[in-house]
């Protein structure tokens, strides 16, 4: 599996612009605030919502740690950690895209792009990794918290094996960064 770069399927995603082919459809969607975008949900039950709300989440993580990896000297053991972290959660976009069309999904009919969300501004000047690895950890304790509530509704090996593989990966992270 190939990484994400902006000539990429998921850069292709997350710059795609227009209108969400449901939408175009006539579709009514119903909007949740999910931080940094709003989720469309298809119908209360719907697992796919779940596996979306878990893809929007990690889309927020990949743009945070973006402005994260450039805020701490790459001399410094965080940026380590912040390199693997960003490379494992383009591959977690990938998969879950993955799930996406072999469920015969579009991500799009659940979320906006990227284009269409607010780039976070998480610091101005200079900032300590702690102030770094304070706010990363609570971009991943969001993303746990999706992955928590996407699991049960999971009854498709297809959705359910990548969410589980983001789950373990995750938790690995989690726990580096929590290290003193």
């Amino acid at each position: 599996m190939g990484a994400i770069h902006d000539s990429s399927s998921v850069a292709r995603f997350a710059g795609a612009r227009g209108t969400p082919t449901a939408w175009r459809r006539g579709a009514r969607p119903v909007l949740q605030s999910m931080g940094g975008a709003s989720v469309t949900t298809a119908s209360p039950r719907d697992p796919m919502t779940a596996v979306n709300d878990v893809l929007s989440e990690v889309i927020d993580v990949v743009m945070a740690l973006r402005q994260a990896h450039r805020a701490v000297p790459e001399s410094h053991e965080l940026h380590a950690e912040l390199d693997q972290l960003f490379n494992d959660a383009r591959t977690w976009a990938e998969l879950l895209m993955e799930a996406d069309t072999a469920s015969g999904v579009s991500a799009l009919d659940y979320m906006p792009s990227v284009a269409g969300r607010q780039r976070p501004h998480l610091w101005h000047g200079q900032v300590s990794d702690d102030e770094v690895r304070e706010v990363v950890t609570g971009q991943l304790d969001r993303l746990a918290g999706h992955l928590k509530a996407a699991l049960p509704e999971q009854n498709d090996d297809r959705a359910r094996q990548p969410l589980e593989r983001i789950n373990g990966e995750l938790q690995s992270h989690l726990d580096a960064l929590r290290k003193p």
